[in-house]
């Protein structure tokens, strides 16, 4: 019996993961270009190879804390840029996060424009992405 119900629940779990990477079938580059409050980034022009991409909400502790990590491991890094970008729709709380993350002086840290927000969250969900 104790087979039967760990098969069960093996076939269970696989057909779940399954299901939900084609729910979320994620592209595995960021964007090649990302709109924000002050303009447009072009990756391109970052002068990097390796570069990793956050998108993140404050209202969202694990995105936050993937955003924290991120930047740290970019500034121990200096072939590494991170770019962190903000998809809430609060870019007071997400200024007060910042300054509390001590990521307030970083112009990598950007506030997505609301069709980019929407956008880039329909797209990738709260996530890292590298390039």
């Amino acid at each position: 019996m104790s087979i039967f119900l760990a098969a069960l629940v093996l076939l269970l779990i696989s057909s779940r993961n399954s299901a939900a990477s084609q729910l979320h079938n994620y592209p595995t580059r960021p964007p090649e270009n990302i709109e924000h409050r002050l303009g447009t980034l072009n990756l391109a022009d970052l002068g990097t190879q390796n570069v990793s991409v956050t998108i993140w909400n404050a209202d969202n502790a694990a995105s936050r804390m993937e955003n924290i990590k991120e930047a740290a491991r970019a500034k121990a890094d200096p072939n590494l840029t991170h770019i962190g970008i903000n998809v809430g729709d609060n870019p007071d709380l997400a200024e007060a996060y910042l300054r509390r993350d001590a990521l307030a002086g970083d112009s990598l840290q950007l506030f997505a424009t609301p069709d980019q927000a929407e956008h880039l969250a329909k797209t990738y969900g709260f996530r890292t992405l590298y390039r």
